[in-house]
Order: structure tokens, then C-alpha cells, then sequence
């Protein structure tokens, strides 16, 4: 399993601690842990990363940043209110369309998400021009760390860097705090938008064996995600040479397979090949690298939908060409294929099936 929350109605700073060294999240009242996701058109590993701030000093360009935004705008560090205010949700709204992947309809959903109670010590770095609201960062406090959550700032000030410099008065409140440890989120196993995060310092990041490791020993190709990647285009070159059918599709919707609570009831491939339909549903095949088996079943639409997915999709997720925009329930677990053979010959036996109506096989590429 590659994806875990937890709903927290109370936690000790020091339990908080423990979560984020593990490679947790916080996400309104919940604690998740995720290790892939659907972006950018692939699967991509989510790689924890956190820098170590005891030693840490700010590089001569980051001291430039910081005087460059201190002289022209006021600063104000504080914790956050429990509501946010008209000016918070408007920066917020305005900022929405650039935050990746679920997201959700205000501020204040974020933090919550319809539950009031919330057990998280959360703070505000508020950035203004005069009495106008240009830039807001949040960030959680836990005994002995800090965990940055989001920021956001106005178009018109692009040029002042304000992601990087709210991430420097994070760091500093850590210091200034006692904190050792600040955990800016997550890049990906790839060049990405988040990548800025690694220029702050000296980071580590979480490996699969769940230890940390300074960021100069990272492998990308050992990652969960590139090895969905690696197993699926295998997949796709020995069906093409078997001349069955497919198409590609990245599902947003996989985490809630992974559920405990709703286990074996929907679709937890990331990343699934869709082979055509019968009168069981929609035949499709994905490989899953926890425990390493490619997965064959038959799925169809979620007659719940709207109960279960209460956050928009962020833009990239409208494509319906690339992303499956549909939350799937499992009609009928076929079979865990333990290799790409037994996957292939499933796939041909259910091409063969007399009331398939199975995807029309794409043309070999040329040499």
C-alpha cells in the first residue's frame, strides 16, 4: 500500500514530530502519506524532503531576497486565525489556480475540510503592501519542527520571489523558535515546478526504506514511480506486439483504493492501460509496485461519486485525453498478474472473449 491517512482530532507537538519524520502530511484535519502521484502527464514519486536548520545561513543572494522584499513591504509573522478573513480567501481564490493536483474550493476548506475541530498549531506569514494583503504562507508547528503547508501571492508581485521568501522566514521562525528540523513538502522524482524547494539549503529526503538521506544520494529510477512507469511501457510493447488493443490513462482517483476502510471496493491503479469493455465493465490492466504484481479487472463508474470526491481538480486534470475522469469502483478483480507474461495472456484471453468488445490494437511504430 502506497497511500495512507489518518483523521486527527488531537496531537501532542512531539506525536507531530514522529508523523513528519515518517513522511507525513498534514491536509485539513487529516494526516496522509503518499508516495506517487498523477502529474504532469506520468506518475511521479512524491519525495519527501525536510532541511536540517540548526547550521543553516542564508546565501548572499538569499540575504539580497530578503532585503529586496523588506524594504519595499511589511512582514508580520503570527498565528493564524481559526476563520480566515475576506482578504486571505480572495488571495487565495486568486492563487488557486496555480496549486497542483485536488483542490480545494477556499482557504478555509483547506484547513478543515468541514471538520471545526483541528488539532494543529498553524501559523501565518502575512506579506503587505501598505494595508493590501500581497503574499500569505502557513505553516504548522510540531515540537521540534516546522512543516511549511502553502503559500500564495499576487501576480504583480512575481518579481519578489515571495514562495522562496516565505520559506526563509519559516526557517528563521524555526531558529529563532528552537526548532531543528523544517520540512518544506515534496518535489518529484523529476524536474518539476516544486524543484525551487532545493535551493534553500542542504536537504535530505526520505528514501523507500524510510530513512533519511542528505538529497546528493537520490536516485530517481529507484522510485515507485518510475518503476509503474517502467513496468506499464513494458506492458504496452509486448501488447502491441500481441496486437491487442489499448489505451493509456493516468487516475487521479487511486487514493481512495488504498483506503483501508474501503479496500477492494475502487480502482487503486495509478496508472492503468484500458483494454476495451464486456458486460462486466471496462477491462483494464496496471501494475502496482507495492507488492511488485501487475493488476487485472473489470470497473465501472462509482454510482457515489459526489459523496466521496468533495475538492475540484485542478486544471491539468480536465484533460480527459491523459486522465480518466471518472471515479471507478472494481466490478470484478480478474487476477494479480506476478508477471508481465500472465498479464499479457490475460489480456489475450479476455480479447478472445465472445462478448468483449475490445479497444482496436494501435499500429506497431516504425524502426
Amino acid at each position: 500500500m502506497f497511500v495512507h491517512m489518518r483523521f486527527q482530532n488531537r496531537l501532542a507537538p512531539e506525536r507531530y514530530d514522529q508523523f513528519l519524520a515518517a513522511g507525513w502530511f498534514r491536509g485539513a484535519s487529516m494526516l496522509y502519506r503518499m508516495d506517487v502521484m498523477c502529474i504532469d502527464g506520468a506518475v511521479n514519486s512524491v519525495v519527501n524532503v525536510r532541511l536540517p536548520v540548526g547550521g543553516f545561513v542564508c546565501s548572499k543572494r538569499q540575504r539580497k531576497l530578503i532585503s529586496r522584499v523588506e524594504r519595499r513591504l511589511h512582514v508580520a509573522v503570527r498565528p493564524a486565525p481559526p476563520v480566515p478573513d475576506e482578504a486571505h480567501e480572495a488571495l487565495y481564490a486568486a492563487h488557486r489556480g496555480r496549486f497542483r493536483g485536488h483542490v480545494h474550493a477556499t482557504l478555509h476548506d483547506f484547513f478543515t475540510a468541514g471538520q471545526e475541530e483541528v488539532a494543529f498549531e498553524t501559523w501565518e506569514v502575512g506579506i503587505y503592501d501598505g494595508d493590501v494583503l500581497v503574499g500569505m504562507s502557513y505553516f504548522d508547528a510540531g515540537g521540534t519542527a516546522l512543516a511549511s503547508l502553502l503559500a500564495a501571492f499576487h501576480p504583480d508581485y512575481a518579481a519578489y520571489s515571495l514562495g522562496t521568501y516565505t520559506m526563509l522566514r519559516e526557517v528563521a521562525h524555526a531558529q529563532a523558535t528552537g526548532r531543528t528540523l523544517y520540512y518544506p513538502g515534496y518535489i518529484l522524482d523529476h524536474s518539476s515546478m516544486f524543484d525551487y524547494k532545493l535551493r534553500l539549503g542542504a536537504m535530505e529526503f526520505l528514501g523507500r526504506d524510510r530513512v533519511w538521506h542528505p538529497y546528493a544520494l537520490f536516485a530517481p529510477e529507484a522510485t515507485a514511480g518510475a518503476a509503474v512507469e517502467r513496468a506499464t511501457a513494458a506492458l504496452e510493447a509486448r501488447l502491441r506486439q500481441a496486437g491487442i488493443g489499448y489505451r493509456r490513462w493516468l487516475y487521479p482517483g487511486f487514493a481512495l483504493g488504498h483506503l483501508a476502510r474501503w479496500e477492494g471496493r475502487f480502482v487503486r491503479l495509478p496508472l492503468f492501460l484500458e483494454l476495451g469493455a464486456d458486460g462486466c465493465g471496462t477491462a483494464c490492466i496496471g501494475f502496482l509496485p507495492e507488492p511488485g504484481c501487475f493488476e487485472c479487472l473489470r470497473m465501472a463508474p462509482s454510482p457515489e461519486s459526489a459523496h466521496w470526491v468533495n475538492y475540484e481538480l485542478a486544471e491539468e486534470f480536465r484533460d480527459d485525453r491523459v486522465y480518466w475522469p471518472h471515479l471507478m469502483e472494481v466490478v470484478f478483480l480478474d487476477a494479480d498478474a506476478a508477471d508481465l507474461a500472465a498479464a499479457v495472456e490475460w489480456a489475450r484471453s479476455w480479447c478472445a472473449g465472445s462478448d468483449a468488445l475490445p479497444l482496436l490494437p494501435s499500429p506497431l511504430p516504425c524502426d
